[in-house]
């Protein structure tokens, strides 16, 4: 049975914790919020300290860093001597030279995504748009923070089907505060936070080489949940010594945060 450690108990990290305990794991809660030991307990993790993790009680076999994103790499730092799974994104785009420091890590981002069979079916087409839109996000809480951040799902299956190959130059993107409009090679990604620009929350449409386009079906909680359970079993796989693709890799998750620094300054 493996240990696994999950940091940061907010909708996220109690999903994974659920999810790894299903999967067989003991799994470990931590979180900063002294309120939150009780929601760990609902997931059948146990709630620890961090003095107790550090100071070598348990034995652990990899770490979850499901904390908010410009916590990402104080978390790496303290946790890298385990495999991880990094919650995406892997940090902020202002942090990139110091997230370099990780990219030979045994560190994989969390862009569950990938592990979409829609997902698969974009990587075999010419042409893609991404449509991404908070304003229909379940949680009104969720809206909250960096649309870029947050949206980042569509910029990285963008860049992992090769959309930008040897250059990450953005010639035809705006950024405005509700939205964003982003060109990558071939593949256009539309992010927003306004209601009537996009009518559901999350719409991929694809266009073969023929020209005909597809759209795909709106993911429902039940397919959502599905990816979680997919990437938890990759991620005790990656532990045992697998490889990291399909899941994200440092440098892959580098190139994102590329992404939205050079949308920042357009």
């Amino acid at each position: 049975m493996k240990t696994i450690l999950v940091v940061g108990a907010g909708s996220i990290g109690l999903r994974h914790m659920r999810n790894l305990s299903a999967l067989g794991c003991k799994v470990l809660g931590v979180d900063t919020n002294p309120d939150a030991y009780e929601k760990i307990q609902t997931t059948q993790a146990h709630s620890v300290y961090e003095h107790e993790l550090l100071g070598g009680y348990y034995q652990i076999d990899g770490v979850v860093i499901a904390t908010p994103a410009e916590t990402h790499l104080d978390m790496i730092r303290t946790y890298r001597a385990w495999p991880l799974l990094v919650e995406k994104p892997i940090g902020l785009d202002s942090q990139l030279d110091d997230l370099a420091e990780f990219i030979d890590d045994r560190i994989m981002v969390g862009y569950m995504l990938r592990f979409h069979a829609i997902a698969q079916q974009i990587y075999k087409q010419g042409r893609f748009l991404l449509y991404c839109n908070r304003s229909h996000w379940p949680s009104t809480g969720a809206r909250h923070g960096d649309l870029l951040i947050e949206c980042s799902h569509e910029i990285d299956i963008a860049l992992r089907v090769g959309a930008c190959h040897s250059s990450l130059d953005l010639p035809r993107s705006w950024v405005s505060h509700t939205s964003a409009w982003i060109q990558l090679g071939p593949f256009t990604v539309f992010l927003s936070d306004s209601p009537q620009n996009i009518p559901e929350f999350r719409n991929w449409e694809t266009q073969d080489s023929c020209g005909d386009s597809q759209i795909w079906p709106r993911m429902t909680a039940l397919e959502i949940d599905t990816l979680y359970v997919k990437e938890a079993q990759h991620f005790l796989q990656f532990i045992d010594g697998g490889q990291i693709e399909p899941a994200c890799t440092v440098a892959q998750a580098l190139n994102v945060l590329r992404v939205i620094r050079q949308l920042r300054s357009h």
